[in-house]
């Protein structure tokens, strides 16, 4: 058998060295694996925010296409919509306003409505989106 000897002034530094290296290596490594993972769940957080705004406006959008509620009771409903993604909404009547004095167009007076659309999506996301809109009648008041 043969027995390695080290020359004379080599005491190993190019292995601490390396082992170093390698060592600052790996703690980037977990750092880069650490960030990633933690960017991915901010981009999920967001898509989900994202799917509850858009499930609050699509159920604007089909309460708009009921018209309005009656002025003495809310309406209520309920929307589903794609991957635990789903919607409620209130439509509710405010008031009825008429053309202040002074103005000619005193035969329509307009009833304002609220609808309050509340979107929630995967991991509690919840989104909550308040829309106005008011329906011209003929107003009852004699002038």
């Amino acid at each position: 058998m043969r027995s390695v000897h080290c020359k004379a002034g080599q005491s190993g530094a190019a292995l601490v060295v390396g082992l170093m290296l390698l060592l600052i290596l790996t703690v980037f490594a977990v750092s880069g694996m650490s960030t990633a993972t933690l960017e991915l769940v901010l981009a999920g957080n967001t898509q989900f925010s994202e799917n509850a705004f858009q499930a609050a406006e699509s159920a604007i959008e089909a309460e708009f296409l009921q018209g309005p509620a009656t002025p003495d009771t809310d309406r209520e409903n309920e929307f589903e919509f794609e991957a635990h993604t789903d919607a409620t909404t209130v439509v509710s009547f405010e008031r009825t306003t008429f053309p202040p004095d002074g103005y000619s167009l005193t035969q329509f007076s307009a009833d304002h409505y609220l609808i309050t659309a509340t979107g929630t999506s995967g991991k509690n996301a919840r989104s909550v989106n308040q829309q106005g809109f008011l329906v011209v009648i003929p107003s009852s008041s004699t002038e």
